[in-house]
């Protein structure tokens, strides 16, 4: 298994990959099938992608300031309840104090707990109606019986349908802490991209650093690093989810 020849290690403050087989420092990496998925870790090492001192170099390659969009981009606001959770006013609150124009949302909710129907009908009434504060451009809920695929994919209909430019998907079970997590993530510029969530005083987040040979969660070299908040960037990772943002071109044009 390559993953397991391969050991990432410094040189000062710069990263270099060493084959720990046959005692050498590699200067060009190949891989075929299942193997070209490591070289998407390797990718966001070298060549002089990340390093110590200055964290992601990569980072803000083709990024945009949001302060140079002439109006807001369009966003679909999709919001996934599949099963009862905890903390769900709080998660509600957590999403309107988002720092976004609220005029350029659209709100699309597909909740299959039937323990948490007071709550949407409450929060939708209050943010579909004119109230003192504002009001979302649209709120839609979406039939409790339809199956978690069939309103994952609605969803991306709705985007298409209301011209988006962004998909932005938030499962229940994300808490997104930062109020300017959206704009965060339309400022990298990217087709898909993901904040990293973590649960405190654990290993679990909402990424996988690699996969196994059977398609599934694998532990990458660097990944308890990463959710240690030891080593800041913009990752490469073959899965996440709970909460992802989706350019609508991508949407409208997967090839």
């Amino acid at each position: 298994d390559l993953e397991d020849e391969i050991d990432l290690e410094f040189e000062g403050d710069s990263p270099y990959f060493f084959n720990m087989n046959f005692k050498t420092m590699p200067m060009v990496f190949h891989g075929n099938g299942p193997s070209k998925l490591f070289l998407n870790v390797i990718g966001n090492y070298i060549p002089g992608q990340w390093n110590k001192e200055l964290g992601c170099e990569d980072c803000w390659r083709d990024s945009i300031d949001f302060a140079d969009f002439p109006t807001r981009p369009r966003v679909t606001l999709a919001v996934f309840i599949e099963d009862a959770t905890p903390f769900m006013d709080e998660f509600f609150e957590k999403l309107v104090s988002l720092e976004y124009d609220k005029s350029a949302i659209d709100v699309v909710i597909h909740n299959a707990a039937d323990y948490h129907s007071k709550q949407v009908d409450e929060f939708s009434k209050y943010w579909r109606d004119e109230n003192l504060v504002e009001t979302y451009h649209s709120i839609k809920i979406l039939d409790a019986d339809t199956p978690e695929v069939d309103a994952r994919n609605e969803a991306l209909d709705l985007c298409t349908a209301n011209k988006c430019d962004y998909l932005f998907v938030v499962d229940s079970v994300a808490h997104l802490d930062n109020p300017n997590t959206l704009k965060l993530l339309i400022e990298q510029n990217r087709d898909i991209v993901a904040p990293m969530l973590i649960r405190p005083y654990s290993a679990w987040s909402n990424f996988w650093g690699s996969l196994s040979k059977d398609g599934f969660y694998a532990r990458s070299l660097d990944y308890m690093q990463l959710v240690n908040n030891e080593r800041r960037g913009l990752w490469n990772v073959p899965y996440f989810s709970a909460c992802y943002l989706i350019s609508g071109n991508l949407i409208r044009d997967p090839e």
